[in-house]
Order: C-alpha cells, then structure tokens, then sequence
C-alpha cells in the first residue's frame, strides 16, 4: 500500500473516523469544504467507506444537501436489487446500521473543532508525503526553490478547507444558522481567545485583553517607555501560560532578557547587571514556575536595517519546525524599523516611508491572523506628540494608516512632572475589541523594575474629563 493510501483511521482510529463521517452527514457546509479531499478510500470502516460513497454519488448528481434519510432511501434501494448472499449485501446491511446511529448523534461545537483540527493534520500529512515521492523530480533539476516552495504549499490546508475548527474562513457565517453561531459564540469563551495585558481595567476595556488575530500599537515618542509597555505586558501573557516571541530591532537580545528579568522577579535592572548571581535563584524559580504554566519567551535580535517582513515570517516558520513553538503573542519592537524589503511595491516602499509603514502594519496584522496570535508592536509620534498632554492619533509619526489599520492603539501620555513621579496614563486611541475610544487608564511606572500597574482605586476616565 502506498503511504498516500492509508485510510484516517490508521492515523487517528475508527472512533475519529466514525466522528468524522457524522460531521459531514450533520455539519453544515462541511461536505462543501473538505469533500473535495476526501473520497471513499479514505475512511477504513467497511460500513463508513459505503455511505461515504453514496454520499458522494448524491452530491455529485446535484444534491448538495444530502441528508441521512436521503442516504438511508438510497442504500435501501440499492439492496433491494442486490442478492442476499453476496458480500455487497451484508456490507449494504451493516452500513444502514451505521447510518441509523449517525442519523441519532448529536454533534457538539467542541467535536466540530477537534475533527477539524485532526482533519487538517491529516491532510497536510498526505500532502507531504506526495511531495516527498516526488522530490526525485526535483532534486534532478535542481530545482530545491521548487520543492522547498512545494513542501510549504503542502502545511496549507487550512487556508483553503477551514481553519483549526472554523468553516466560516472558507465559506464565510451563514446567518440562517443561528445554533452553529451560538455554539461559536460558547466555544469562543470557554476556550479564552482574549489575552490579559496585566492591566485589570485593560483587560476589562477590551472584554478580556489581547485578541488573538489582532494587532495593538503602543504609541509614544522616543524615550515615553514603549519597550516598557511592550515587556510588561509579555511579562503578563507569560504568567498566564502563554508563549510569546519577541523580536528586537532596536535593543540587544541580551539587554531585552535583562529588561524581562527585571520584571519578572521585580528587581532593578542595574541591580542585576552588577551582580547576575545574585539574583540566580529567583530568576531560575521564576522561569521554572513560567515553563510550568505552560509558558514561555523566546527573544530573536535583528539590526533595524536588517530585517523585512519575510525574514520575520521564515524565522517563525522556522521555530515551528525545529522547536514546535508557535508564539500566542508576538512582539514586535517595533513596526517602525522594520526593513521595505520585500514589499510588493518595494522600489516605491523605499523612496516613501509613508507607503511602506501603511503596508507594513497591514502585513503585521495579517500575520496576526495568518499565525492566529496577538500581534503587540509600537510606533513613533510626530513632533506635536513630544509636547502633547494626550497622545491621540493625530499625533502618529509618518502615516495615519498605521493607526487605521491597528486594532488597538494605546497612547503612552506622560507630562515632565509626571516622568517625575513615575506616573503615566494609558489613553484607549481606538478599541476594537471592546469600544470606548477616549478612555485614560492611570498607571504607577518603575523604570528600573520595567513595571506599569495601574493606580490602586482607579478607574477609567474619558479624555474630556481630563482637559
């Protein structure tokens, strides 16, 4: 047998091929998205294999709403006009059996979601494999560009049947649906696609923190604290046991892990520049206790001259494949350093910052959805944004389209008398996640501990309240 032949439950066993088969007799749009990749083969179950195939028949003969009693009046049919003694009936016999119990299941959103999941694996796995019988063809021109671009084409069955238990990326949410939407709208909060930013009232403002997807812009002039923010709100993510990978173009790698230590055990940073031993224990039980929660950080330094989007994409493609870390947060300090290279329009992206900082966060958000993590980058201000009381969005530096196509834009807004007290306001610039644009979150900062904690009894207050 050909290793393209093997049937899924070789794979994953006849109780998931039993499951599937149950979604794509039950499951809405299901047929129309993965039926393509899935013939009658595929399923190992004598019984399975039988409906699968009349499935298909009816499908294909126009009917693109094959229920169970459709199946059960053409399997019926079929062995009526078949002898009893032959092989064709026990297996027509055995398959009205199957689907019966079928036609009684009940299949909940969670089981969609894990069939899906296991079904894509299943898919780029087969693709592989075809690549790799035919890496012969390849390796005789000479063609390696060719085979490395055919083994990525292969991990991306997602893109094109659905993606990690979700029909509507293919087919888009058909509204006439409503239980498949409230079964959505259930499994989306019982799984916590929101992550906390270590801020309370943050996370309250956004309905629950970081979305998975989206893209948040920390604004702020040079030397506001948009590192800061950046590794405090990491720091946050990576005690809730998520993992995160953050790329430096401006700071050392070894510089950022200090500013994270600093954090994350609470001790200034000159303090462990001075003497790392010192400190070897708690910095050792923190990282252990982090790693256990299920999280985890991973820092990649580039020169700001260095590194194009593409670079960023391979480096993360290239984590996932060796080390199995695929980050739920990516940082990203920050969108504004980031090479032209490599943009569509790049000879243009060169002569005009303007049009290649638009098109670099358009890239980053996609990535956001494309890796479906948190994307968490920062931007510069104008000149009007060093002296602003309020730094809103007509204050970004270089293109307003940076901030138009951000999710989540959060101004770092800071006074001299305030730097002077260590004592900074977060104003909401725009909220997708949760609305209430305009509103000012006053926060404590430590420099030298990298924190930012918002003001014991403090509650948010909208920008006019301020003026």
């Amino acid at each position: 047998m050909s290793p393209l032949d093997s049937p899924i439950a070789s794979v994953f066993g006849i109780q998931y091929e039993d499951l599937l088969l149950a979604c794509m007799l039950k499951v809405p749009n299901f047929q129309a998205a993965y039926g393509t990749y899935l013939n009658a083969d595929v399923f190992d179950g004598t019984g399975n294999r039988c409906i699968r195939e009349a499935h298909i028949a009816l499908y294909t003969a126009g009917n693109r709403a094959v229920t169970t009693r459709m199946l059960n009046i053409h399997l019926i049919t079929e062995r009526k006009r078949t002898r009893q003694s032959s092989e064709r009936y026990s297996v027509l016999t055995l398959a009205l059996k199957r689907l019966k119990e079928i036609h009684k299941r009940k299949i909940t959103g969670d089981e969609v979601q894990y069939v899906e999941g296991k079904l894509t694996e299943f898919l780029q796995r087969q693709n592989i494999i075809a690549v790799l019988l035919a890496s012969e063809v390849y390796v005789n021109k000479g063609d390696y560009d060719g085979l490395i671009a055919a083994l990525r084409d292969a991990t991306q069955v997602n893109a094109n049947a659905g993606s990690n238990g979700n029909l509507t990326k293919r087919l888009g949410m058909n509204f006439a649906m409503p239980k498949l939407r409230l079964q959505q709208y259930v499994t989306r909060k019982k799984i916590g696609t929101h992550i906390t930013t270590g801020i309370p009232i943050l996370d309250t403002l956004t309905n629950g923190g970081l979305a998975s997807g989206t893209l948040t812009l920390i604004m702020a002039p040079t030397g506001r604290g948009k590192t800061m923010m950046l590794i405090n709100t990491a720091a946050a993510c990576m005690h809730a046991g998520k993992r995160v990978v953050h790329i430096t173009l401006e700071i050392s790698a070894q510089v950022t892990a200090m500013r994270y230590d600093a954090r994350l055990i609470g001790i200034p940073i000159n303090d462990i520049f001075r003497n790392p031993l010192r400190y070897r224990k708690q910095i050792m039980q923190t990282a252990n206790a982090i790693t256990a929660k299920g999280g985890g950080l991973i820092i990649k330094e580039w020169g700001s001259a260095e590194a194009g989007l593409r670079d960023i994409e391979l480096y993360l493609e290239l984590l996932n494949a060796e080390s199995k870390y695929k980050p739920d947060v990516l940082i990203v300090d920050y969108a504004d350093l980031i090479c032209p290279k490599g943009l569509r329009q790049a000879s243009r992206a060169e002569n005009d910052k303007r049009f290649a900082l638009a098109e670099i966060t358009t890239r980053l958000r996609q990535m956001a959805k494309d890796l479906d993590c948190a994307v968490v980058s920062a931007t510069q201000t104008n000149r009007k944004g060093y002296a602003a009381t309020i730094v809103d969005l007509d204050t970004v530096a270089e293109s307003i389209d940076k901030v138009n196509i951000a999710d989540l834009v959060i101004g770092l807004c800071q006074t001299k008398i305030e730097r002077d007290k260590q004592l900074m306001r977060l104003v909401l610039s725009k909220n997708r996640l949760g609305g209430r644009e305009g509103m000012i979150i006053d926060c404590d900062v430590n420099t030298a501990t990298q924190t930012i904690t918002q003001r014991k009894k403090q509650m948010a207050h909208r920008i006019e309240d301020t003026e």
